[in-house]
């Protein structure tokens, strides 16, 4: 009887070891894969501000038609508008408020400066010089023509789509949306970059049979010799790239100051943000005790900067 209550004892005090141990393994913080998180929340933080910020610049800026013109004498000239030209902005740059003061104003960057940077809202060169602005038979006149028109108006329909996305429309929508939304919005468009490059395949088909006389006759031939079916595909290529290098690059080039004070117009929860993922890798990788002190911090801090 000795014998097996000893067996019985033994066996529980092996249990209680196991557990013991499986609580220590539980408890135990992983700093490397902490670490590792922290970064990644922090690169993923940077570019979200960044498109975010670069968003916010295009939506207050009135001097779009500069950077992105609509007109379709622009790419002509001489020719007859279609499709009800939008009127140019005029005056170049605008102010951007801070919304948490309602106070600071800053002054963004004047046409002078666009102009400056080669964004003087013209289009020239080639393919455009090939347009004869007369009406052409089917002839390699005509070709030339219907080529012309076919990637002017496929990208006058992606420069007006880029209108609307930063502006919300003709009222300016998005000046009237809280800009945390806005930061949000604007990384789901980014997200969305794809769709560009897939509107670009889908105009410059539509163009391409609509766009001048014959040219249901130029776009079938070219399906059947690949030069149509070569332009899709680079016009959407070539608009995606340059969606992209607009969301990540031009407001930095055009007034890198402005991007800035929008920045840090927005901190006060974008820093919240970055607490919150960094509360939740303390959740994930480190011990209960850490992680319940990081997220008693966070609400402390947060406490203070939305009511005080």
């Amino acid at each position: 009887m000795a014998d097996v209550d000893q067996s019985v004892s033994a066996i529980d005090q092996k249990n209680s070891e196991n557990n013991d141990d499986s609580t220590s393994d539980e408890n135990q913080s992983d700093w490397v894969g902490f670490l590792k998180s922290i970064v990644t929340n922090f690169l993923f933080i940077s570019v979200f501000i960044i498109i975010g910020s670069n968003f916010i610049f295009f939506t207050y800026y009135d001097s779009l038609d500069m950077i992105f013109p609509v007109s379709r004498k622009v790419y002509f000239p001489g020719s007859k508008q279609s499709g009800g030209g939008k009127k140019q902005q005029r005056g170049g740059g605008t102010s951007y408020t801070c919304p948490k003061s309602g106070t600071k104003t800053f002054k963004m960057s004047s046409q002078d400066v666009l102009k400056s940077l080669g964004y003087d809202g013209t289009i020239s060169g080639w393919p455009y010089t090939m347009y004869s602005n007369q009406d052409e038979w089917f002839s390699w006149a005509g070709f030339k023509n219907w080529f012309a028109v076919t990637e002017g108006e496929s990208f006058m329909i992606y420069r007006k789509f880029m209108h609307i996305l930063f502006k919300g429309g003709d009222n300016n929508l998005f000046q009237k949306v809280p800009q945390p939304l806005l930061y949000i919005l604007a990384n789901i468009i980014f997200s969305l970059c794809f769709f560009v490059g897939f509107m670009g395949f889908i105009t410059t088909i539509f163009k391409s049979f609509t766009c001048v006389s014959h040219a249901w006759a130029y776009s079938l031939i070219g399906l059947l010799l690949v030069y149509t079916s070569i332009m899709c595909f680079a016009n959407g290529f070539l608009q995606h790239l340059s969606f992209l290098w607009n969301m990540l690059v031009v407001p930095l080039i055009i007034d890198h100051n402005v991007v800035r004070q929008i920045c840090s117009c927005n901190m006060w929860w974008l820093s919240l943000l970055f607490g919150a993922m960094a509360v939740g890798s303390g959740i994930q990788y480190l011990d209960n005790i850490t992680w319940m002190v990081m997220m008693i911090v966070w609400i402390i801090l947060a406490i203070k900067q939305i009511f005080f």
